[in-house]
């Protein structure tokens, strides 16, 4: 019988009978250690484990092509036989060997066959070494030397000023290769390059096997996920109907636009003019949140963590993919804590629009001084390149943030951009509905990140420089004393900060990234040729019995329907700080009750009134009837 290692339970057993006529069995082949090296099971703690080596796929797979080989079978027909008989198989082993991808196991089946048609039948089997011989290039460094790194970076991960990726690493161990006594790395490095032909350089392939071979591991932190609707199904396709309803009711008649160098009719609001805005927070400088560390340590401290200087960024795009210019908010109370004019020039040519509040929270003023300065500037961009009215409607998808749907801001809107009509996201389900939540914020967010990783990186390079002339000695000592410190200071920061906001938006343009979240979210549906008008006769049913607007609540009269059920909202409150002063703060609270009007009011304390009436009636006539009754009694 011939054993197989391909499942987690008892190997799997195949006839041994020569189905090819021309090829002696596997056993027959191989020596009885090469066999028991290639049948053999792995197991870790008592248990098969369900992760296989890539030698060992190779080597169980091309096992199954010896099964299935006949001449004259095409390499995809020998493939597809084993892929159906791996179907057929339980275990991890036969998962995992089912993952491989085609083309990987086309090119076995072509080097097995290549191999069969020489008659080296046994190397057909054997195209990769026998379990435990070692394989890859040679070692650069000795095993001292490398233990010598590994006692550098454990010195330096001590005193880590920031969270350390892999170029921390790669431009620390470059700054050490400098230095006078790491005589031995230099000479190990010279003696490789002089038989290789390709030089060694510290990257980052290198540094990532090495630092988890030394004992290292890269650490990253969870959130808690927010919780969805229990008919969150529902509520999705309900807001795609929406928005198909929003892209084409009460439209001009009539109209055409340019497409694509050709005039087509308006038969809807087209994806340029439909845009999607979401606020984050970003900080001033941002930094990785993992670092390598010891494994099993619990602690891990982080640069940037304690760090709670942040600013807001509105995040916007269209249906089209487009990022319109964001809008910036930081904290102060005059242009002064801005950038410098000519610092942030470069992105306010771009439409950028930076501002100031107390807190650098978004709040009603900041809401009308986008929709004045950013969104609208850009959608009359767009309805001039399509060759459109400057008062044709445009679409704004938002969420149910508590400025948004307040009065204030919808009669703002009605009064001030009556051809923008508003569509919200229903709550609690930014995340899966909102096109800048699901790729955006973390797209830009991720940009940041790396922006600040080559800020950080330069200025480590800049210390370690600085520090090579000394002894290794003196140098962990300065070392672990702080000598390598990042410069995170608002002076530092300002002239720099507007051209990372640029560069990452420009990021973003060239990525597309955004488009991916309107993809993800579904809403592209609503914009299709065959599905939009469908959803939007259904949204038409709806509208006539009323239920296309289920769950929401008009605030303005005449104005957009706004969803109820918003359970936590921001409010100010007045409290007292560690110094007894009274200040401000936002906090979230529970959204309060609805409150009664005067008239409600005023009809309760009526009913109120009638029933304690009627209730003083039936008292009255219970008394005198146990008058009467003791009277009878007693006569």
């Amino acid at each position: 019988m011939l054993r197989h290692s391909l499942s987690d339970g008892p190997p799997i057993q195949l006839p041994t009978v020569n189905t090819h006529n021309h090829l002696p069995p596997v056993s027959t082949l191989l020596s009885t250690a090469e066999n028991a090296a290639i049948n053999s099971t792995k197991y870790k703690d008592g248990k098969p484990t369900t992760y296989l080596h890539s030698e060992d796929k190779k080597r169980n797979f091309l096992q199954l092509v010896h099964r299935f080989y006949r001449p004259g079978r095409t390499d995809t027909e020998i493939n597809n036989l084993v892929d159906s008989f791996l179907l057929t198989q339980p275990g991890g082993d036969a998962a995992e060997l089912r993952r491989v991808k085609r083309p990987t196991k086309l090119s076995w089946i072509k080097k097995y066959k290549q191999c069969i048609s020489a008659g080296k039948e046994k190397e057909a089997l054997l195209l990769v070494p026998a379990q435990g011989k070692k394989t890859g290039r040679k070692p650069v460094f000795s095993p001292e030397v490398e233990e010598d790194m590994s006692k550098c970076l454990s010195a330096w991960l001590a005193a880590a000023p920031a969270g350390v990726c892999v170029d921390f690493v790669v431009a620390h161990l470059k700054g050490l290769l400098q230095a006078p006594e790491k005589f031995a790395w230099r000479m190990c490095i010279n003696a490789y390059n002089r038989k290789s032909k390709h030089p060694f350089e510290f990257n980052h392939q290198w540094v990532r096997e090495h630092m988890l071979k030394w004992g290292f591991s890269f650490r990253q932190g969870t959130t808690v996920a927010r919780k969805l609707p229990d008919n969150v199904e529902e509520v999705h396709d309900l807001f795609i109907t929406r928005l198909a309803y929003t892209l084409r009711r009460d439209l001009p008649q009539g109209l055409t636009m340019v497409k694509d160098g050709k005039e087509v009719a308006v038969k809807m609001i087209p994806p340029d003019l439909c845009v999607n805005s979401d606020q984050g927070g970003i900080p001033w400088v941002a930094f990785r949140d993992a670092t390598w560390a010891r494994t099993g340590v619990k602690a891990v401290p982080l640069m940037g963590h304690d760090d709670k200087r942040q600013m807001t960024a509105v995040l916007s795009s269209n249906a089209a993919g487009v990022v319109l210019p964001l809008q910036v908010i930081m904290t102060g109370k005059t242009e002064g804590s801005l950038p410098a004019k000519e610092d942030r020039s470069a992105a306010e040519r771009e439409g950028f629009h930076y501002t100031v509040t107390d807190n650098h929270w978004a709040n009603l003023e900041t809401s009308k001084e986008f929709v004045g300065k950013v969104l609208q500037p850009f959608l009359n961009q767009q309805r001039e390149r399509l060759q459109l009215p400057l008062d044709f409607p445009a679409v704004w998808i938002i969420d149910c943030w508590p400025v948004h749907i307040s009065a204030n801001f919808l009669t703002f809107m009605g009064e001030r951009y009556p051809n923008i009509r508003l569509l919200f996201v229903p709550a609690n389900c930014t995340g899966r509905m909102q096109p800048a939540d699901l790729c955006g914020q973390r797209e830009l967010k991720c940009c940041l990140k790396a922006i600040g990783t080559m800020f950080a990186t330069v200025q480590v390079r800049e210390a370690l420089k600085k520090l090579a002339h000394l002894s290794e000695e003196d140098r962990e000592k300065k070392i672990q004393g702080g000598a390598i410190k990042i410069d995170t200071s608002l002076t530092k920061l300002k002239p720099l900060v507007a051209d990372w906001h640029l560069a990452a938006w420009r990021h973003l343009q060239a990525k597309g990234a955004l488009f991916k979240g309107w993809e993800q979210s579904l809403l592209l549906k609503a914009f299709d040729e065959h599905t939009g008008p469908v959803l939007y006769q259904l949204a038409q049913a709806k509208v006539d019995n009323d239920t296309l607007w289920t769950n929401t609540q008009v605030i303005v009269p005449g104005g957009v329907p706004v969803p109820a059920g918003v359970e936590r909202v921001r409010v100010r409150r007045v409290v007292q700080n560690d110094a007894g002063e009274d200040v401000e703060v936002e906090v979230e609270e529970d959204v309060p009750e609805p409150k009664e009007s005067e008239q409600d009011i005023a009809d309760m304390n009526e009913e109120l009134t009638r029933c304690a009436t009627a209730a003083e009636k039936v008292c009255i006539s219970m008394h005198v009837f146990f008058l009467v009754f003791v009277l009878l009694m007693f006569c």
